[in-house]
């Protein structure tokens, strides 16, 4: 990995680049952002290791959900933004809480 412009320039390969082409293509990256979505609508505020235990989706795939949730691509506005910062309930440690943005409430 190298540092780019703030931002971690990863290298993938072929395979890597491939494979995840066929999952957002599959329509399995959309749903995946509904089923988060949904869990947010109804146990928010919320951390990843509480939407892990209520979706059952892999935290990996939890991070980009929540991060193309809050990063949409133009002109979207983001639908959910971080609650706040506090300290897990399972595990202790500082973490963030993701809570979905009101319609008409920041930006708007």
């Amino acid at each position: 990995m190298q540092q780019e412009g703030g931002f971690m320039k990863i290298r993938a390969t072929y395979t890597q680049r491939r494979s995840f082409a066929e999952v957002v293509n599959s329509g399995q990256v959309a749903k995946e952002k509904q089923i988060v979505y949904k869990a947010l609508q109804q146990h928010q505020p919320c951390t990843r290791r509480e939407l892990h235990h209520i979706t059952k989706l892999e935290i990996s795939s939890l991070c980009r959900c929540l991060f193309d949730l809050q990063n949409p691509n133009p002109p979207q506005k983001p639908t959910i933004e971080i609650a706040f910062k506090a300290k897990c309930k399972i595990t202790g440690k500082l973490v963030q809480y993701y809570k979905i943005i009101e319609k008409g409430g920041k930006d708007e």
